[in-house]
């Protein structure tokens, strides 16, 4: 099917005429930020907040984001590791000091600790 101009009216061609194609209707993009996660739970461990860490970061990443992950040191997992798709993961070597958990992840959990005890 063929568009000739209007019947020569001096009319462009219709944009209804054109196809569509994603991206084609905004012509902007979609701004990407950069996301730091902190969490004392993450792999080698393998959990619920493991898993959903990581997936999270695996979609932002697929979405044009930069993404990076801080956590403690477990064992000889230490300095700066890359995962799939260039995830940046930090093992700082913290003290951890119950059940996989620093200090900072302890101490803020003291309050809900005396709550379940009185």
């Amino acid at each position: 099917m063929a568009y000739r101009g209007g019947g020569g009216h001096g009319h462009g061609p219709s944009a209804a005429l054109y196809p569509v194609t994603p991206g084609s209707l905004c012509p902007c993009r979609t701004p990407t930020h950069n996301i730091c996660m902190v969490s004392d739970f993450f792999y080698p461990n393998m959990g619920g907040v493991e898993s959903h860490i990581y997936q999270l970061s695996q979609c932002l990443i697929e979405r044009g984001h930069k993404v990076i992950i801080v956590t403690h040191a477990y064992g000889n997992r230490k300095g700066i590791r890359y995962l799939t798709k260039g995830l940046k993961v930090y093992y700082l070597p913290l003290k951890v000091m119950y059940n996989q958990s620093t200090a900072t992840t302890l101490f803020h959990s003291l309050p809900l600790l005396r709550h379940r005890f009185a």
